[in-house]
């Protein structure tokens, strides 16, 4: 169980990812990121993955890159090897869409087609 105030606005978390198999990411994989991200969001409120999405320059949130990724132009995320991911959210309403997430968050995800 998730337990922090109601009126927190600043959380983190890291994710230990771990691929169920060998992946090839692209350059820009951050962006998938993103994307996969915000639409878990969409998926559960609408109003507040439009606000974090086109609500202005400065986004209340961070997004790490991977962590354990060899620095290569071509990314792969190698089966059974284990890497970080952390998410940062500077935003009262945010900090409480997290803790409703992290609640049903199933045992795996499907993040690159294999994460």
């Amino acid at each position: 169980m998730i337990i922090w105030h109601k009126n927190t606005e600043l959380v983190a978390i890291r994710f230990h990812l771990t691929p169920e198999t060998d992946i090839t990411l692209p350059p820009n994989y951050n962006y998938g990121l993103l994307g996969w991200w915000l639409d878990r969001i969409r998926q559960d409120n609408p109003a507040l993955s439009a606000h974090l999405h086109d609500g202005g320059a400065e986004k209340p949130f961070t997004l790490s890159l991977l962590t354990g990724l060899s620095p290569n132009p071509t990314y792969h995320l190698l089966r059974g090897n284990t890497y970080q991911w952390t998410i940062s959210a500077l935003y009262q309403p945010l900090c409480q869409w997290l803790a409703t997430w992290l609640e049903k968050l199933p045992e795996s995800l499907n993040i690159f087609g294999g994460v």
